[in-house]
């Protein structure tokens, strides 16, 4: 990840794809498939710079395939899915709440992640955006709005 990563941060895509690939082959042909689904994770990350939003979901499918607790991968689909919503390839709510359900896995994997966290951040900009509740926040209201009701309901019960 730590080549792949530096021709990526050098915006050197074709670079990153190509060694992404080769190291796709030689961890295919070894049965290592952590090493697999992290080059996976790369190739989606350059189909997604590029602009493929589709391959890119697809790719960070593929490698949550081989390793569903791979939180960059998470991270990565949650960014494809919020962008296809962004650019009308799916319903907006259903790609925000997807990219919300994603990036709070990826969360749960790894806290520390910074790109979680900041997809996360985003996903939480669209859903206001947009004037959609995630269903996390939903149940959250819900439950505040039970409580305060239960708190009058028990104040009007009680003799002064």
């Amino acid at each position: 990840d730590l080549c792949a990563d530096a021709l990526f941060g050098l915006t050197r895509i074709a670079d990153c794809r190509d060694h992404a690939e080769r190291v796709l082959r030689l961890a295919d042909e070894s049965g290592d498939l952590s090493l697999s689904a992290a080059a996976l994770n790369q190739l989606g990350r350059a189909a997604y710079r590029e602009g493929e939003l589709t391959r890119a979901r697809d790719l960070y499918e593929q490698a949550l395939r081989l390793d569903p607790g791979y939180a960059r991968a998470w991270t990565g689909l949650a960014a494809a899915h919020q962008a296809q919503a962004d650019r009308s390839y799916v319903p907006i709510a259903e790609g925000y709440r997807k990219a919300h359900e994603e990036v709070r896995k990826a969360l749960e994997l790894d806290p520390a992640s910074r790109a979680a966290q900041d997809e996360l951040r985003q996903a939480q900009s669209a859903f206001t955006r947009i004037g959609v509740v995630p269903e996390d926040a939903r149940r959250a209201l819900t439950d505040r709005f039970q409580r305060a009701v239960r708190k009058v309901s028990d104040r009007t019960r009680k003799p002064s």
